[in-house]
This record gives C-alpha cells, structure tokens and sequence, in this order.
C-alpha cells in the first residue's frame, strides 16, 4: 500500500482549490451574463470613460464652429456678390454724361446694396458666434488638457466693422470723385472677402483635421472599453474546458500522492 507524500498532497490540494475557484467564477459569468470586472480594470474603464466624455465635448465644439465657418463662408460668397453689383454701379457713375437722377438714383441703389451687405454680416450667427460681425472671431475647444494648445482661435472677418469704420464706411456716389474712390474702396473690400475666404477654408480643414484625430482616439477607446467590459463566451468556453482538464488531472494526483 503507497504512502501518500503529505508535501504532495497539499500542493495538489492546493491547485484543486484555485481551479475550482476559477471554474466558479467562470460559471457565475456564464451564467449571469455580467463579466467580473477586476479593480485595476475598473480603474482603466473609469480612465477611458472619463475621456470618452471630454472627447464628446471637444467633437461638439468642433462641430459648432465649423457650423459658424460654413455660415461665414456662405455670407462672403453673397457679399463678395454684392460688392461686384457695387462695383458696377460705381463704374457707372463715373459717366460725365449721367443726369442728375440717374446719378441719384444709382446712389440710391448703391446704398441699398451697402445695407444689404451690413445685414448679411450681422445675421452669420450660429448661436452668438458670428465671425463677419466683431473682432472676437471664435475660440474652439480642439483638446481634453485644458491647456493653450487645446484650443484654436478662428479668426473673424469683420465686414460690419469694415462697413461702418472700414473701406466702406461713408462710401457713396454723390459724384464722380466719389464713384473713383468707391471703386478703389471696394476693390479693397473685395481682397477683403476673398482673404477671408482662404483663411476661413484654412481653418475649416484644420478643424476637420483635428476631428478626424479625435475620432480615431474614441473609436480605439470604444473597442478597449468594449474588450473591458463585454463578456467574451467563446473565450471563456474554452478557458473553462482547459480549467475543467486540469481539475480531473490535479485529482488524480492528488489520490495517487
């Protein structure tokens, strides 16, 4: 009759216990549906949650702001319009030969497109953002670290301001001498435009850019919380057919001492 080796024994008896432990805690996730989630992983899911928020956050201020930029742009495109409809006007009354009314009235017209043009820049608004309207331009939240790199400033074109104060303010056809000078003063506030124009498609593509980076940070975030916090059955199937190996092996050596 075999003596059984006591320092054996307690050794398989000893992984006979963390098996089954194992196989338990398997069972109770198969059962249940819900994966146990260990501390540290807790923490790393707290982490990649707490960015996923923050990321939300920057996407939404992305997009605001590229909401503003289309708005802008869409408000130059009829500006830069205008401005040609000005020009032409201007071009008009630099006829000698006009009469007085029809130099009124081309002076009349010509002041109705300025109106026009001062209404399109102070109705570019996207929520209280308006980048044809004040020297504020907008500021963008692009990043989580709260620092000054997280953040990009788009920069306004101030038609209002170059209306009131600007090329165009107190521009008119009262003459001829005026009509000169209208035409050198639009001609400037279409270089205006079109500046505005290339330096707002900048920024969009810069936003659109950055965008693209954070969307590519919260999908690989997505998929490490899904690996995180879904059950894996097919894993977990097979770790248990190995687990339920081991036990019937531990046994066996465990009463062969």
């Amino acid at each position: 009759m075999s003596t059984i080796n006591p320092s054996a024994y307690s050794a398989y008896s000893s992984y006979l216990r963390d098996t089954q432990s194992k196989i338990n805690l398997i069972k109770t996730q198969l059962n249940t549906g819900n994966k146990i989630i260990s501390a540290a992983d807790q923490s790393t899911i707290t982490n990649l949650s707490s960015n996923a928020s923050a990321y939300t956050a920057v996407t939404q201020s992305i997009g605001g702001a590229q909401s503003v930029i289309t708005s802008a742009q869409k408000g130059l495109t009829s500006i830069g319009d205008l401005l040609r409809q000005m020009q032409a006007l201007a071009n008009q009354a630099t006829n000698p030969s006009l009469s007085n009314l029809d130099a009124i009235n081309l002076n009349n017209r010509f002041q109705k497109l300025v109106t026009d043009i001062g209404k399109i820049a102070t109705t570019a608004s996207v929520n209280g953002s308006n980048l044809l309207s004040g020297t504020a331009g907008v500021n963008v939240k692009t990043g989580i670290d709260n620092t000054p790199a997280s953040r990009t400033h788009i920069q306004p074109v101030n038609i209002y301001g170059m209306i009131t104060m600007g090329a165009l303010g107190g521009i008119k056809l009262e003459s001829i001498a005026d009509a000169n000078s209208a035409l050198s003063s639009i001609a400037s506030a279409i270089a205006t435009v079109n500046n505005g124009q290339i330096s707002l498609k900048t920024s969009a593509k810069q936003l659109s850019a950055k965008a693209n980076a954070i969307n590519g940070i919260t999908t690989s975030s997505q998929s490490q919380l899904a690996s995180l916090q879904n059950l894996d059955k097919p894993a977990l199937q097979s770790q248990l057919q190995m687990l339920n190996n081991n036990l019937a092996v531990y046994t066996l050596l465990s009463k062969l001492g």
